[in-house]
Formats: structure tokens, C-alpha cells, sequence
């Protein structure tokens, strides 16, 4: 039935009754018997058809069926009254149609500005739309009207996370009452403490007590047995545990059964620990066909197994899944890099140009930039296998090295004996000493020279700017006043290997101490105008400069002005910055300043993690008690 708007004048034949039958329709719905409560509402509309209420109460009956576009409807002619465009925004917000949400929210606050509920709601949508700078001005307004709203303050501690404020967003989930710590606090007191620079120790250890006090919780099992699995290469121990977590999870023997998004990535994340499992590629194969048969649209699954399939030569198969992938995120740089691969392996040009010619099919508007994007990766990928014939002969001669400086080892230590105290007043014999120390030092330029050609990041994470500028200040160990930085508060997060951009960074700013006078300090910047897709730190040394001759040069092993140097830091950086998607540029006046720009995409909207991350599964927690409308039984603002 759908409402017949306007064909005829609508009467109220017994409001009174109708007000009756809608209090037994409420009931109905407390009783968890919504189609008994749309049977009630129905006939109090034909009593009361001229009845706002009416319409509001049988739309709202039909938005708790779920029948959100008859509820849509019946709500049309309403959309100016307050309840009408709230409800409006409840249905559009669980469509996950989040622009038409926040719009309808927004007409209830023109009407009612202040409005609490409209408020929280309209944040959390913005949230879930990837605008936490806004989401974070209603619930600033919220929290200043009603500072013990519980759900708002998790909400901003999420906003606060989302724009890369991690030590506010820990100081919102300082001020619950320790009875209200419930998962949605533990994952976003998780994420938080991971953006903020804290130990992984510390972080693992609070996913772990949160664990044992709630061991049946899904979520909090999925986000300790994922934070287990990026060490269990080298830890039996967590390799252990992580099973020992996710296969209740991927089984869905637990009761409640958890969701399945979850159980995909519990298979998903079973499939990375394989080869730790012994269940060698077919078994991973299996595992991600699993995950995938719950999960068919999960964009990283289905990387995750054109990957597996390519690094096994089997091409053909890798990839149907990976065009696929590629349809549904094609901004992901893992799947672009992975497609490429594959589309480089396929011998027959006919044949890639059938996959191509899909992609642009299915996605005309973003074709060329995808094909230039898909161009420049194919170049890195044969770059890259070039590069592994190299880093094999370069491994091969590091270890010829390291055996070299281990035989001098016995005649340095009789050399030192001699020097200690020759009995006849000779002088002792030199060289060995010296040869050691070269070869010593010749196997220390060539492991970081491996470190130049190293292609990709080896452990790619979300992380803040702020976390990079920390660790880059304490690796260079500059006294304090030598570096001033400038640290702009919001932030967007990057995403990439903290080690070799730490190393990067500090590669740049231990270049531009060494540069700059004692008494002239260098200058850190970071900066990211608004609505910008990069994210730029930026170092300014008060040197001599660069003289022209050598910027083009600069950047390249092994080159270096420096009497001791090695000319390998600035390679370092450059490679690092390159592998993950940024540009190291160089600009020098004649007698200074010197300024390195190091530009790195930032992760747009700030990015979830692959796959459901603590920030992610805790929003999801806060919208199904945003679900429960106030006045209702449980309802999160009764």
C-alpha cells in the first residue's frame, strides 16, 4: 500500500480511536511485533486520514519493517515538520544514503535549531560520510549544552580520531564512567592509543583485557587477532593465539553467530596465516574463497587473492578477481599495483586488452586516470623485477663481505695484542686494523644501498603525521632548539611503512642539520591546505645551498659532496618517499636556504584500515544504538 497523495480531501472519522489503536501499535513494537503494529497503524489511518500523527506513526511502523521507501512515501507531504524530517534522516542514514541524511537532518535543525537528537544524528552521518571537521561542530554544540551525553562523546572521540586527533579524541574516552567502557569505548581507546605513538604493548595489552572480559564480543576478537597476525611470522606464539581467536570467528560457531562481514574477514586474515599453518596456497586459496562467498564485494579479499593466485604464476586466474577489485576501489594502490603485475605477465596483448577495455567500460568517467595510473605501475613493475635480479647479486656480495670482515677478526686481535706491549720496542704492524674497519664500513654502505632499490612498503599502516615527526626528531637526536617544528593541529592520516618513512624523514632532516649553522636552526613544516589530497613536510636548512650542478645529482646512489659521506641517505629518502606514491622534491637558492619537500598522499577520506577496523566496527557499534529512536524502549537518548 503506498499512500494516494492529494486525490481526494482526507477526514478524521474517530481520532480518538485512532489515537488508541496508535499507543497499541507502539506496544506491538516494544514486543518486537512490527508486522502486527503495521496492521494496527493501518486502520488507525483510515480512522484518522486527515492526522499528521497518523501518517507520521504509519511511516515510522514501516520504517522498523524496513520498508524504508514505503516510509520514505508516506513521510513526502510531512517533510516540513520536525518528526517527519527526522525520521526522514533515520531512514536515509540506515539506506547509507548519507548526503540525503544529512540534509534532512539539517531541515529538522532550520525548524528546531539545538534539536539534541538531530544534532548527534547529523554528526554521525557526516562521520560516516567522511567529514569528521564537520560532524566535530555539532557535536562540540551538543557536548556544551549536554556534557554527560554519552553517546555523543564517543561519537567526537571518533570524529576526533577521523581528523587525526588522537590525544582529544583519549581525553573524551577519559571522562565515561568506567561501567560505560563497552566495546565501541575499547576499539576507539585502541585506535587512539595506536595514533598516538603508544607502544604496541600497551596496545595489544588493552585489546587483551578487553577480551577476556568479553569474550564473546565478535569485534574485539577480530581486532586482537589482527594485531596478533602482523607479528605471527615471527612468533609462534601469535600465530597461535590468532587461530586460536579466529576460528570460533570464521566457523560461526559462536553465539551469537557474528555478523558476516566479520566472519569474511576472520577467513580473510586465516588466509594471510597459511603458510604459518602449513596449509600451504590451497589451503589460503580456500580461505578467501570462503570469505569471499560472505563478503562477494569485499575489495580486499579479492586483492588479497589475485595477489595469492599471481605470486604462484597462475595469471589467468588471478585476474577475473582483480579487474573486479579494481571495479569496486579503484583508488586502492594494492589492487593497482597487483592488476598491473598481472596485466604485464599476460603474454598475449589481445587478451589484456580485453581486460582493460572492462575497466573502462565500467568505469568511463575515471578511465584515463585509471590507464595512467595503471601505466606508471606497469613500469614499476618491471622495474621491480629487474630490481630483485639486483638485490639478489647485492645479497649475495653483502654476505661475501661480511665473511670477509669476519677472517680479519683473529689478525685485529693480534695486532691489538702487539700494540698492547711489543717486547722489543719495534712498531706494531698496521693495516689489519685499518682493513677491517673499511670492510666494516663497506658492508654498512651496502646494506643501506639494499635499501635504496627496496620497491614497495614492507608494512604499510595508518599513522599520523604528527607519529612521523616524533619518530624522525628521535632518530636524528637533535638538541632541543635545533629543529622548530610547526604542527598544524587537524590533520589527515597517512598511509605507508612508519620505519622507512621515519628513515626518510630523518634521512632529510639529519642532511639539513648537518647543513645549517650550530646557532641556525632548521625548520620542520607540515602542511595540508583544505581539500588537498597531499599531505607535505616540508625542511628548511639556513645553509649554503645547493650549487646547481649538483641538484640533479643529488638524489642519486652513491653521489656526495661530503668528505665522509656516502651519498646514500638523500637515495634512501627519495626511494621511500616514491615507493609510497609521493614525490621528493629539492628547491635551493644560491647561499641558501635549502628546502626539501617530502609529498605524501593522504588517505582520503581518512582511511579505514583494510578490511573492519577499530574506528570502523566501533562507529557501527554507535549507529545501532542511534537506531533505537529516543522515547522507545532502550532507545540511546530515552
Amino acid at each position: 500500500m503506498r499512500p494516494a497523495l492529494r486525490t481526494c480531501a482526507a477526514r478524521s472519522l474517530a481520532p480518538a480511536r485512532a489515537a488508541a489503536l496508535r499507543e497499541l501499535a507502539v506496544a506491538h513494537l516494544a514486543g518486537r511485533n512490527p508486522q502486527a503494529a503495521e496492521g494496527v497503524l493501518r486502520q488507525a489511518l483510515a480512522l484518522d486520514a486527515a492526522s499528521p500523527e497518523a501518517r507520521l506513526a504509519l511511516a515510522r511502523g514501516l520504517y522498523h519493517l524496513g520498508d524504508f521507501q514505503g516510509a520514505l512515501a508516506w513521510l513526502a507531504p510531512l517533510r516540513e515538520l520536525v518528526p517527519a524530517a527526522l525520521l526522514e534522516g533515520r531512514v536515509h542514514a540506515d539506506r547509507r544514503a548519507y548526503p540525503e541524511a544529512v540534509e534532512a537532518f539539517s531541515r529538522t535543525l532550520a525548524r528546531s535549531p539545538g534539536q539534541p537528537e538531530a544534532l548527534l544524528r547529523r554528526a554521525s552521518a557526516l562521520l560516516a560520510a567522511g567529514e569528521p571537521l564537520r560532524a566535530l561542530e555539532d557535536l562540540d554544540r551538543l557536548l556544551a549544552a549536554q556534557p554527560d551525553q554519552e553517546i555523543a562523546r564517543l561519537l567526537r572521540a571518533a570524529a576526533r580520531l577521523e581528523a587525526g586527533l588522537p590525544g582529544p579524541a583519549l581525553e573524551d574516552l577519559g571522562c565515561l564512567p568506567a561501567d560505560r567502557e563497552g566495546p565501541a569505548w575499547l576499539l576507539l581507546r585502541v585506535q587512539a592509543l595506536a595514533q598516538s605513538g603508544a607502544p604496541e604493548e600497551e596496545v595489544e595489552r588493552t585489546l587483551a583485557q578487553g577480551v577476556a572480559r568479553q569474550p564473546g564480543d565478535a569485534g574485539l576478537r577480530l581486532a586482537l587477532a589482527r594485531r596478533l597476525a602482523s607479528r605471527a611470522s615471527s612468533d609462534p606464539a601469535a600465530l597461535a593465539r590468532a587461530r586460536e581467536l579466529l576460528e570460533p570467528l570464521a566457523g560461526a560457531v559462536a553465539d551469537p553467530p557474528p555478523p558476516d562481514a566479520l566472519r569474511a574477514q576472520a577467513q580473510f586474515l586465516l588466509a594471510g596465516l597459511a603458510g604459518g599453518l602449513d596449509e600451504g596456497p590451497e589451503g589460503a586459496e580456500a580461505h578467501f574463497q570462503q570469505g569471499l562467498a560472505l563478503a562477494p564485494d569485499d575489495a580486499e579479499g579479492l586483492t588479497g587473492l589475485g595477489w595469492l593466485l599471481l605470486e604462484h604464476g597462475r595469471v589467468p586466474r588471478a585476474l577475473p578477481w582483480l579487474v573486479r577489485a579494481a571495479l569496486l576501489a579503484p583508488e586502492r594502490p594494492r589492487t593497482l599495483e597487483a592488476l598491473a603485475r598481472a596485466l604485464a605477465a599476460v603474454p598475449d596483448d589481445e587478451a589484456a586488452a580485453r581486460w582493460l577495455g572492462l575497466l573502462v567500460a565500467g568505469l568511463p568517467q575515471r578511465a584515463p586516470r585509471l590507464l595512467a595510473q595503471l601505466l606508471r605501475q606497469v613500469q614499476e613493475a618491471g622495474r621491480d623485477e629487474a630490481n630483485r635480479d639486483v638485490e639478489r647479486e647485492a645479497h649475495r656480495m653483502k654476505n661475501r663481505i661480511a665473511v670477509l670482515a669476519a677472517r680479519t677478526a683473529p689478525t685485529r686481535s693480534a695486532v691489538g695484542a702487539a700494540r698492547a706491549g711489543p717486547a722489543d720496542g719495534a712498531a706494531p704492524e698496521a693495516g689489519a686494523d685499518d682493513l677491517g674497519a673499511r670492510l666494516q664500513q663497506l658492508f654498512d654502505e651496502w646494506v643501506r644501498f639494499l635499501e635504496t632499490i627496496r620497491d614497495r612498503p614492507r608494512a604499510p599502516s595508518l599513522l599520523s603525521p604528527a607519529r612521523l615527526v616524533r619518530l624522525a626528531l628521535e632518530r636524528v637526536g637533535a638538541p632541543p632548539g635545533r629543529v622548530e617544528v610547526n604542527l598544524p593541529a587537524r590533520l589527515p592520516l597517512l598511509r605507508g611503512d612508519e620505519t622507512q618513512l621515519g628513515d626518510a624523514l630523518a634521512n632529510v632532516l639529519g642532511n639539513a642539520l648537518e647543513a645549517s649553522p650550530p646557532d641556525r636552526p632548521v625548520r620542520l613544516a607540515v602542511r595540508c591546505p583544505e581539500g588537498d589530497a597531499w599531505i607535505e613536510l616540508v625542511v628548511t636548512d639556513q645553509g649554503p645551498g645547493v650549487p646547481p650542478g649538483e641538484r640533479q645529482h643529488i638524489f642519486e646512489s652513491g653521489y656526495t659532496s661530503k668528505e665522509n659521506g656516502t651519498g646514500l641517505g638523500l637515495a634512501i629518502a627519495r626511494r621511500a618517499v616514491q615507493a609510497h606514491g609521493g614525490r621528493l622534491g629539492l628547491a635551493s637558492a644560491p647561499g641558501g636556504p635549502t628546502t626539501f619537500s617530502l609529498r605524501l598522499p593522504a588517505a582520503q577520506p581518512p582511511a579505514p584500515e583494510p578490511g573492519l577496523p577499530f574506528g570502523q566496527l566501533a562507529l557501527e557499534r554507535l549507529e545501532a544504538e542511534l537506531r533505537r529512536a529516543p522515547g522507545e524502549p532502550g532507545g540511546a537518548m530515552s
